[in-house]
């Protein structure tokens, strides 16, 4: 789900209690994994979402609930499951506008045959990044630069679905960004990132402003973006470029016990994974 999904909800349209399957984590992590969306607050109870998760027979699910949903871990807790808090994500947003300002950076398109370029960004600036997968050892085995890598190569080949370098003033590459154009009145950033040896030089900055501008230039309304609530630092960018935080979500995952670490490992489920 992305941030005009959470948003609509939010408006008066809940979001379906449905598992969905996660090929890409499934794939990534050998193990059969779902999504699984509880919001606005109070939509289906906590004995609901356990309910559907082991309906679901996966390995694991990935909840995203709201933050003020403070008793749905502890409501989902069964014999069979291990519910864990994750991370929390913020969404962000701020009104699209012009550039009242010079910007230190440009947004420079790529397309599909950049993918060798899209491989070298991704996976210099997301090197050694920690996301929820951190929290739970079924994730263990996941390459989270390569699942990025994996993402943005998608990207790609997505109408609607805008894939940028982005450029110096004398050219040089100092990041990516992957925004989601698809909704007519907002543009959701869902990747982006300043290359090391280019961070703490205002550049991100400048690649905020210059999506900021973008969206404006194409008639939206506003731009958001998210991140985990651990990532101060680029929600401090954020602030000083006029985003305000919206949307505060948990996400849970909820794993089989039979799949959780016991003893000396994990136990791995038998076969080819598939959801």
């Amino acid at each position: 789900m992305g941030f005009q999904d959470y948003r609509d909800a939010a408006k008066g349209a809940p979001l379906p209690a449905a598992v969905t399957c996660s090929e890409l984590e499934t794939r990534a992590s050998g193990f059969t994994v779902g999504r699984l969306d509880v919001w606005p607050a109070g939509v289906i109870s906590g004995t609901r979402a356990r309910e559907l998760v082991l309906e679901s027979g996966l390995d694991v699910v990935v909840i995203r609930s709201s933050a003020d949903d403070v008793r749905l871990a502890a409501d989902m807790q069964y014999p069979e499951l291990v519910i864990l808090q994750a991370d929390t994500l913020l969404y962000f947003e701020v009104e699209a506008r012009r550039a009242s300002k010079p910007m230190d950076v440009c947004l420079r398109p790529l397309g599909p045959d950049d993918a060798p370029e899209v491989d070298r960004l991704v996976g210099q600036t997301f090197a050694n990044y920690r996301n929820h997968w951190s929290a739970t050892p079924v994730f263990d085995a996941v390459d989270v630069q390569g699942a990025y890598q994996d993402w943005a190569h998608r990207s790609l080949m997505q109408p609607g679905l805008a894939v940028m370098r982005v450029q110096a003033a004398d050219g040089q590459d100092v990041g990516v960004c992957v925004v989601d154009e698809r909704p007519p009145d907002l543009c959701d950033i869902l990747l982006a990132g300043v290359l090391p040896t280019y961070r703490r030089r205002g550049h991100y900055q400048h690649m905020m402003r210059a999506v900021i501008d973008r969206a404006a230039s194409q008639g939206r309304a506003s731009v958001a973006i998210s991140t985990q609530a651990a990532n101060v630092g680029v929600m401090r960018a954020w602030c000083r470029v006029g985003f305000v935080p919206v949307i505060a979500l948990n996400t849970l995952h909820a794993v089989r016990r039979d799949r959780f670490p016991a003893g000396e490992g994990m136990v791995h489920p038998p076969g080819s994974p598939g959801c």
